[in-house]
């Protein structure tokens, strides 16, 4: 008897680039979270690990986390590595790091 050969194809094989779709999403500034258009998986997934790291940071004070996004930048924002900026904007109530996001608002 043949075996039969397993067929599905991960999303990694039928799309090793990534996508490029457009999201709006919130990246941390200075002045708190502001909206922004992201182009592509990568871009998407890169904001979210840091957002992550920096749920990290702001939980334990392990700093660490953040040097992978030293320089980094996503839709010509530079992601924020400086524990003291982001320990002032947690404190100022300036970050809602749960959902990154932006909610569509509707119309009618």
């Amino acid at each position: 008897m043949k075996q039969r050969r397993d067929r599905r194809i991960s999303n990694k094989q039928r799309h090793p680039e990534g996508d490029h779709l457009t999201r709006q999403m919130f990246v941390i500034t200075a002045q708190g979270l502001e909206p922004i258009a992201v182009r592509g998986s990568r871009a998407a997934s890169l904001l979210g690990k840091h957002a992550a790291a920096v749920q990290r940071f702001l939980r334990t004070g392990d700093s660490s986390a953040l040097d992978a996004f030293r320089g980094k930048r996503v839709a010509g924002h530079e992601l924020i590595t400086k524990p003291r900026l982001l320990t002032a904007l947690a404190d100022a109530g300036a970050l809602r790091l749960d959902d990154l996001y932006v909610q569509p608002t509707w119309t009618a």
